[in-house]
């Protein structure tokens, strides 16, 4: 059965996302910290919401809140415009690492919207260490090596056209012990009317953990396709090295 995409989404929507194997509308609203009603009411293209394909594309609702904050949190922040995790983080004076570990309801720590709601977790009594200048990379680094120090965070992004029932896909697990996904997301932008198929962007950020060495590995795959034949592959090799502290 092909894919199944929606006209529009509804005003203050997260971003759209892709089904794979094994989702339901439960589980995809509880990723989002959102609700299965919700999901349904924003995807009334699905018409039997028991029933998802690979493949298929939803919206996402917004706004997003934490069923429950950690022990001794110092209380909850309702995102503004103009926020981010850091500046956040910063006027809590905590790292922007405990803050993402304090919020596991927003899947992409990167992409926060006016009224999330924020769990900030007790301070450690010191202010917020400096974080790592962020790495950026694309299609420009397919098949290159990234020498980066332990505690670095990277984005990579990647041209997605979902209009295609193409969508990236992990082709093999990288070493978790080494690298940490932090988000991944896709945005495609809002068409004119009367246009399909515009393209769009997918994004993914990493930290990594420990040193050593591993591979990103990505494939541009219909994805419901029991033998799927890629469209685009890409690998980054990933090197991580001690920090200098």
């Amino acid at each position: 059965m092909p894919p199944r995409y929606p006209q529009d989404c509804p005003e203050g929507f997260i971003s759209h996302y892709f089904v794979v194997n094994g989702d339901t509308m439960s589980t995809i609203a509880q990723y989002f910290g959102t609700t299965k009603d919700e999901l349904i009411r924003a995807n009334p293209h699905i018409d039997d919401p028991d029933v998802l394909n690979p493949g298929d594309v939803l919206c996402v609702p917004g706004f997003r809140k934490p069923t429950a904050c950690p022990a001794n949190f110092q209380g909850r922040y309702e995102v503004k415009e103009g926020d981010s995790m850091y500046t956040i983080a910063r006027a809590f004076k905590i790292s922007v690492e405990e803050l993402i570990n304090a919020n596991r309801h927003i899947p992409n720590p990167e992409f926060i919207f006016p009224f999330d709601v924020l769990c900030v977790p007790g301070t450690s009594g010191s202010p917020a260490p400096g974080e790592p200048a962020q790495l950026n990379v694309d299609e420009n680094n397919n098949g290159g090596l990234l020498s980066v120090q332990k505690g670095q965070r990277i984005k990579l992004t990647l041209e997605e056209n979902p209009s295609t029932g193409y969508s990236w896909q992990y082709k093999s697990a990288f070493d978790p012990n080494v690298l940490k996904e932090t988000g991944s997301w896709s945005q495609v932008p809002k068409e004119p009317e009367g246009r399909t198929g515009t393209p769009g962007k997918h994004y993914w950020t990493y930290r990594t953990i420990n040193p050593g060495k591993t591979t990103i590995d990505l494939w541009y795959i219909q994805a419901w396709l029991s033998e799927p034949v890629p469209a685009n592959t890409f690998t980054l090799r990933v090197r991580v090295t001690p920090s200098d502290d």
